[in-house]
């Protein structure tokens, strides 16, 4: 990816952003939780929304279609999730040895050291998700990427 690329990817985050909440937000309401807006202001609401998706869709046959508009709404879940649960924010991965380079990702600071970030691509974690076969356990695989986190990946 050119220097270019790389600027056109960050001068689009913010609409990237933008357009990430309402999708979230749309999702959020087609689901099960008492109050969806609160996904953009509560881990917790995310963690539940997570929870229900996970529910919903652990033993689940999913046809292309399905899986083709189900990552993109999943990854904005998780990514809001480490947003709030982190109080971080998303970002283009500049790294240029980082499998994620070029890519939106949400940067976690490191629970050991502030100055240290790891990139997060929350998109490739729904894509993990969405497309294993049933008995998928997202909570896993969030906790795994949790756990990345804290031994400092």
């Amino acid at each position: 990816m050119s220097e270019k690329e790389i600027y056109g990817r960050r001068r689009g985050l913010a609409k990237f952003a933008q357009e990430g909440e309402q999708l979230l937000l749309a999702f959020a309401e087609a689901s099960e939780l008492d109050a969806p807006s609160s996904v953009l202001h509560q881990a917790a609401a995310c963690a539940e929304l997570l929870q229900i998706v996970d529910a919903q869709l652990a033993d689940a046959y999913l046809e292309e279609e399905d899986r083709e508009w189900l990552v993109p709404r999943l990854g904005y879940a998780i990514g809001q999730y480490f947003i709030l649960e982190y109080q971080c924010n998303w970002s283009v991965n500049t790294e240029m040895d980082s499998p994620q380079y070029g890519r939106y990702v949400v940067l976690v600071p490191s629970p050991k050291d502030a100055h240290i970030v790891y990139p997060i691509d929350p998109f490739e974690a729904s894509y993990e998700y969405v497309y294993q076969e049933p008995d998928r356990d997202l909570l896993s695989l969030l906790d795994e990427i949790v756990g990345l986190i804290q031994s400092g990946l």
